[in-house]
């Protein structure tokens, strides 16, 4: 196994952005970092490569079957099925030990349900029904609570509303990726909607982007984004993301769009990111 390979069982850039929803998470709790907000940090991250890791496992043979994915250790056999289980195991016990030794036992149940519910669940689900992004979207939702209930929050109110952002922004975010590799999954069995490119697509994909940009007006009404400068910024970027994501939608569903719905989307939440950052930190302005 080389390190090339490791790093593709474990996906760190994908596992690293789940993980970032939990930093943000514990500093609107806190309104601050420390070692309990990095533990937490840390532990979903591990949690997240272990999830990936056994995913791939789970997923090897309809891997072989996509072109985006036929390249991965597993279906290339330069990593064996026991070798991915065993790296898993090792990334979840540090990810969950880390959690719940040195953030706080709550935030580590939550954060094993969500690697639980995503290769329990979710991974199982793909197959069968196009609706499983929605399963999906639940473990994209609670690394966030994973990193506000580790900073003492309660699993109430604002914590449930940054969920809420982060759910709907998945389905979108789901939603563009099944347009964009349609083809592939379909070749592997994976059940999925038309390309966006479609008038009845295009309708539903905006619908979601919509939905995303009302998930951050809930963390407005909730307080958890609050003054006048923040509530402001935070309406002007959810009214830029949903007239440049429609725009891009309508023009139709080619390659190059859909990158565009895809920076469009990663764009807004790390602008929704940065400013609850901002505002937990520096209050409201």
């Amino acid at each position: 196994m080389t390190a090339g390979d490791l790093l593709s069982l474990l996906r760190p850039g994908l596992s690293l952005a789940v993980a970032v929803s939990t930093l943000v998470g514990f500093v609107c709790g806190s309104a601050g970092l420390d070692g309990r907000g990095l533990a937490a940090t840390a532990g979903v991250f591990l949690l997240a490569c272990a999830s990936s890791s056994l995913n791939q496992y789970q997923e090897r043979a309809r891997d072989a079957l996509m072109e985006r994915t036929r390249g991965r250790p597993l279906p290339m056999g330069r990593i064996s099925g026991r070798g991915a289980v065993l790296v898993a195991c090792v990334a979840g016990l540090a990810g969950a030990s880390a959690l719940f030794f040195l953030a706080a036992p709550r935030a580590a149940f939550i954060a094993v349900v969500a690697a639980a519910w995503y290769n329990g669940v979710y991974t199982p689900l793909k197959p069968k029904t196009r609706h499983a992004v929605f399963a999906g979207a639940v473990t994209g939702a609670l690394p966030p609570l994973v990193g506000y209930t580790a900073a003492g929050g309660p699993v109430a109110g604002p914590c449930l509303g940054l969920s809420l952002f982060m759910f709907v922004w998945q389905v979108a975010h789901f939603k563009v990726l099944q347009a964009m590799y349609g083809a592939d999954y379909e070749r592997a069995g994976f059940p999925v909607a038309k390309s966006l490119g479609g008038k009845r697509e295009s309708v539903v994909g905006c619908a979601w982007a919509a939905a995303s940009a009302a998930g951050a007006g809930a963390l407005a009404a909730l307080g958890v984004v609050s003054g006048k400068g923040w509530v402001s910024a935070l309406a002007a970027a959810s009214v830029l993301f949903l007239v440049s994501f429609c725009v891009f939608t309508v023009r139709g569903g080619g390659p190059r769009h859909s990158q565009a719905l895809t920076g469009s989307l990663y764009g807004y939440q790390g602008i929704v990111f940065l400013l609850l950052t901002g505002n937990a930190v520096f209050g409201p302005a």
